[in-house]
């Protein structure tokens, strides 16, 4: 967890990165969590959108898992990806839970378990954590958002995944004050930016 950010030039399988695969969570029929505050497949395209004009500013390739409000299935993103050379993978999603809890969180893939057969994210496990370490601590310093940590899971679409990937959580759309802010423009650009 600490080696890839203390000693980013150690990384396994390091590389230049190229594209940017940029994936607004959910879509069309799948809204995602929905809130008297914030709608989740909104508020991830719009920063979604946003990101992706930054990157591109910025001298990268951007490519999108959806551009409107379209369902595209877990399998069709992970073809999507896959298919970038010299890419690497951020998914937008809004977070739930209890009308207190605030912050952002940014996940990689979990670690094989003792008996467990690597999966092809695993490969790109260092330079995953190196950059959910980055775009966390960006959220926190320049999108003013609380922090809730990086954190590891068995997420199936970062399972799959061949280059470096993390999914971002912007904030909980179940909290008043934090599920408002998500879903004004001011706040969207602000997290674009940080990203």
């Amino acid at each position: 967890v600490i080696e890839p950010v203390l000693r980013p030039t150690y990384i396994a399988n390091r590389r230049a990165v190229r594209t940017v695969v940029i994936d607004a969570a959910h879509g069309g029929h799948d809204t995602g969590t929905v809130t008297p505050y914030a709608r989740e497949a909104d508020v991830t395209l719009a920063v979604a959108t946003r990101l992706g004009a930054e990157l591109i500013k910025r001298g990268f390739e951007v490519r999108f898992t959806r551009e409107d409000n379209q369902y595209l299935s877990p399998q069709a993103r992970v073809d999507k990806v896959n298919a970038e050379p010299l890419a690497m993978f951020v998914s937008l999603h809004l977070n739930s839970g209890r009308s207190d809890v605030k912050g952002a969180q940014t996940y990689t893939l979990a670690p094989a378990g003792k008996n467990e057969k690597p999966m092809p994210g695993h490969e790109f496990s260092q330079s995953s954590m190196a950059l959910a370490m980055a775009l966390q601590s960006a959220l926190v310093e320049k999108g003013g958002q609380t922090d809730g940590g990086c954190r590891r899971a068995h997420y199936s679409l970062l399972n799959s995944l061949r280059c470096p990937s993390v999914m971002v959580e912007l904030g909980y759309a179940t909290n008043p004050e934090e599920g408002l802010r998500l879903s004004s423009e001011e706040n969207q650009i602000k997290l674009a930016n940080a990203l």
